[in-house]
């Protein structure tokens, strides 16, 4: 089942920009790769105009009522690498023999599938209705491991330390799906439109660390601060905290429309919007997780069910997008073979150039709540759950280009893709983390496509290249503590149950592998 992305902080577990699961077929934010289907994958996501399948449904539906009644079931697979190194000041703590070096750390790699399940009826010429359910083309579910092995330099009583990364994340996973239906019109034997209407619904869940009582000897401007030695982590103070939430009702919709303005060129437009991921749910918090020397032990712990049920909050919100795309494609005879247009029949190639746009600037933050109606104690630590534990992600507005086409080998059996996708950086290096890819993304991708009487079989394998996102050391995302602020003397270098020092300073590397297999039935 499809897991999508998300990261939590601690006491409330500051979930982090993954959770955009919670909608987009061809995306331009850094959560998502564009390719909603197997054809639209092994073109590098440029299908806006050419929409040739059922999985129209969740691209531009107006692409419906061009095509046959018929069924499709599909899936795509996807591996996700992210590697980080904790670099900078932060990037040591104290041990009995001296301080210690983080190391390099990887996600463990575990395929994501996320299934795609579409069918399109034709309502005589002019009309279709389409149903269908996936979920959004995110990069997976991500986990690390919550120790590693210390670095041969270390001091020798040590052999394991707690993960680098576990500020940022442990683990996200959960399952967001988009049931949507679709009406398409023909306007005219050239012009078509078309709506989906989705009804979003999904789990999240998400962990992470998060420090108890930090102290930190801060001297310097607020502007410019200058942190003392005693600024380091502290294994055996740390918290881990594993959220749960759940939203059953996302709407959205997707509109679109399509239209042939000269016989070998179609455009095509879509627009896409969705409400906030606003769910509920429980928190679990284990004080003392890790000991002094990294390792894992037995903990107390802080249940929701304790002190009550859905006591958390999250709410992310969810960017407009807009995709627009023109298609070229060389006719082999004078028109279409039949009576609607079928790309292996009656295209000897063709090319789509399409621009994307999204509204990042939507997920400027994700808020993060707890019922502040009362004090909620950590047991086993002097802290308490922070009202408030809002993430910030500071991403910015893009445009996207996608470049794709097939070329048919055998006329009416088989045809092969290729294409390929660019998006600009999303997110300052200061702001890193392992849940999400905001620096410059580039994909290629490959496809083949065969007929088999009423039966079309898709391949699809898309590479996601990510640039490298490095900060020299210099984060600026502090994770959550339990420290409750004194509001009447305010800490000029802290913010309120903050930590008193970043904790993303370092180097962000990655990328993914998408593999595609889509099976669809004309009747």
């Amino acid at each position: 089942m499809p897991k999508a992305l998300q990261s939590l902080l601690p006491p409330v577990a500051a979930a982090l920009a993954a959770l955009a699961g919670s909608a987009s077929a061809s995306a331009t934010d850094a959560m998502e790769f564009p390719g909603y289907g197997t054809r639209a994958l092994g073109r590098g996501g440029a299908w806006v105009a050419s929409a040739d399948d059922p999985s129209a449904i969740g691209v531009n539906p107006a692409g419906l009522v061009f095509q046959p009644s018929a069924a499709l079931v599909g899936s795509h697979l996807v591996f996700t690498n992210i590697c980080y190194e904790r670099t900078g000041q932060f990037a040591t703590y104290p041990t009995t023999g001296g301080d210690e070096q983080y190391r390099n750390v990887c996600n463990e790699n575990t395929p994501t599938p996320l299934p795609n399940v579409a069918v399109n009826f034709r309502l005589g010429d002019r009309f279709a209705l389409g149903v269908g359910v996936a979920p959004p083309m995110v990069y997976g579910s991500l986990e690390f491991a919550r120790t590693v092995r210390a670095r041969p330099d270390a001091p020798s009583s040590r052999t394991v330390q707690a993960t680098p990364v576990r500020y940022q994340l442990l683990n996200q996973d959960g399952l967001l799906l988009n049931p949507a239906v679709s009406f398409a019109a023909k306007l005219s034997s050239t012009i078509s439109v078309g709506a989906s209407f989705i009804w979003g619904l999904g789990t999240i869940n998400v962990s992470n660390a998060a420090m108890g009582l930090p102290t930190c000897t801060i001297t310097g401007s607020p502007s410019n601060p200058v942190y003392g030695p005693d600024c380091r982590d502290d294994h055996a103070a740390d918290l881990l905290a594993e959220l749960q939430v759940h939203d059953y009702f996302i709407p959205g919709f997707i509109v679109g429309a399509k239209a042939a303005v000269l016989p070998s060129l179609d455009l095509g437009l879509a627009v896409r919007a969705q409400q906030a991921f606003d769910g509920r749910g429980d928190v679990t918090i284990r004080a003392g997780y890790w000991s002094d020397r990294g390792t894992v032990g037995s903990a107390p712990v802080t249940r929701s069910a304790d002190i009550g049920e859905d006591l958390a909050s999250f709410r992310l919100e969810r960017p407009l997008e807009v995709n627009v795309g023109t298609r070229f494609h060389w006719l082999r005879g004078a028109g279409p073979v039949g009576p609607e247009p079928d790309t292996l029949n009656d295209d000897v190639f063709d090319v789509e150039l399409g621009v994307s746009y999204s509204r990042n600037s939507a997920h400027r933050a994700i808020e993060v709540r707890f019922d502040n109606q009362r004090r909620i104690p950590i047991q086993g630590a002097a802290g308490e759950v922070p009202p408030i534990a809002d993430v910030p992600l500071e991403l910015s507005d893009s445009v996207g280009v996608r470049l794709g086409g097939h070329y048919v080998i055998l006329p009416g059996q088989i045809l092969v893709r290729a294409g390929g996708w660019f998006e600009p950086e999303v997110q300052a290096p200061e702001y890193l983390n392992v849940a999400l890819f905001g620096t410059q993304r580039l994909g290629l991708s490959a496809g083949v496509q065969g007929r088999f009487g009423d039966f079309n079989v898709d391949l699809g394998f898309m590479h996601v290249f990510v640039a490298e996102a490095d900060n020299g050391g210099k984060g600026k995302a502090r994770t959550i503590t339990g420290k409750v602020p004194d509001f009447n003397n305010p800490d000029p270098y802290t913010p309120p149950y903050r930590s008193p020092y970043p904790i993303n300073g370092g180097k962000l590397t990655g990328g993914a592998d998408i593999v595609s297999l889509s099976v669809g039935y004309e009747f």
